[in-house]
C-alpha cells in the first residue's frame, strides 16, 4: 500500500467498519524537525520533549482524545501485559488493555509490529508492541489470553506498518530460536541473497499467533516501514545508514 504525503494517520478497514476509534499514526504532521521530522512520538531520545509531548497531543487530538486519557508504556520487549493507568512512559511493558470509556492506549513503533485489537463483546481495547523478542516471548497469546478470561469474546485485530520480510535479515542464530519454537516456523524464512543469511516474516508470525490463539478477524495493513521513507521512520534504515537518532510513530486505539 503506497501512502500519501497527506495522510497523518491509515486506519485498518477491518477496525473502521465496525466503528473502532483508532490510527495507525504516520511520521507526518507533527511538530519535530531534522531526523525526527515531524511526528515524532518517541520520547528518552535527543528529540526536544516540548516536540514529543506536542506531537502525542496532535496524535490524540486526530481521535478526539484527550492526551490525559492517553496510557503509553515504557516498551522493553517483554511479554508484559498492563492496564491502562493514564500515565506516559512511567510502567514498563509492551501491552496495554482497557475498558475504561474515553480512554486512549497504544505503542510506538519503528519497524516492530503495531497491533491492535478489539474485542467487540466486552468491548475491550489492546494496544501492542511485538517486537520479534517480545512476540516469540508471549506478548500476543498472553494479551489475549488475559482478554478471554471473560468468557465470551469476538475479536478483531489489525497488523500496522512495520518492516517486511524483504527488509529483514537476520542471521543463523536468530533463525534457530524460532525453530526452537516450533519447526512449523520455517515458513516464516526465506533465504537471503547473503550466505548464512534469512530474511524473516515477523508481521506474518504475528498473523498467524493472532489467528492461533483466538482472533476472529485479521487485517494486514501490509505497509513496509523501511521502504516508506517518506512516511514512516526505521530503526533498521537508520542503522544501515549508521545514522544514530531515529525517531518512532504511534498507533493508538480508543474506547
Amino acid at each position: 500500500m503506497k501512502i500519501s504525503m497527506q495522510n497523518i494517520f491509515i486506519e485498518s478497514p477491518l477496525l473502521k467498519n465496525i466503528g473502532v476509534k483508532h490510527g495507525f499514526f504516520t511520521r507526518n504532521g507533527g511538530k519535530s524537525s531534522d531526523k525526527f521530522h515531524s511526528l515524532n512520538c518517541k520520547l528518552n531520545c535527543s528529540d526536544e520533549i516540548e516536540n514529543v509531548k506536542n506531537n502525542l497531543a496532535i496524535a490524540t487530538q486526530c481521535l478526539n482524545a484527550d492526551l490525559e486519557n492517553l496510557t503509553l508504556l515504557r516498551q522493553i520487549h517483554s511479554n508484559m501485559l498492563i492496564k491502562a493507568n493514564h500515565t506516559i512512559n512511567k510502567t514498563e511493558g509492551d501491552a496495554i488493555y482497557t475498558s475504561k470509556k474515553d480512554s486512549v492506549i497504544g505503542v510506538i513503533t519503528a519497524d516492530c509490529v503495531p497491533i491492535l485489537v478489539w474485542d467487540n463483546e466486552n468491548k475491550i481495547a489492546i494496544a501492542i508492541h511485538a517486537g520479534w523478542r517480545g512476540s516469540l516471548d508471549g506478548i500476543i497469546e498472553n494479551s489475549i489470553n488475559e482478554i478471554k478470561k471473560n468468557g465470551k469474546c469476538q475479536l478483531y485485530a489489525a497488523i500496522g506498518p512495520c518492516i517486511r520480510q524483504n527488509n529483514y535479515e537476520v542471521d543463523e542464530i536468530f533463525y534457530e530460536l524460532f525453530l526452537k519454537e516450533t519447526s512449523l516456523n520455517k515458513k516464516f524464512f526465506k533465504n537471503s541473497i547473503v550466505s548464512n543469511k534469512f530474511l524473516f516474516d515477523l508481521p506474518g508470525y504475528c498473523y498467524e499467533k493472532l489467528i492461533k490463539y483466538g482472533v476472529n478477524k485479521v487485517d494486514n495493513l501490509e505497509i513496509d516501514t523501511y521502504s516508506e521513507e517518506r512516511s514512516f521512520f526505521s530503526c533498521r534504515r537508520a542503522l544501515h545508514r549508521e545514522e544514530k537518532h531515529f525517531g518512532c510513530q504511534i498507533s493508538i486505539i480508543k474506547i
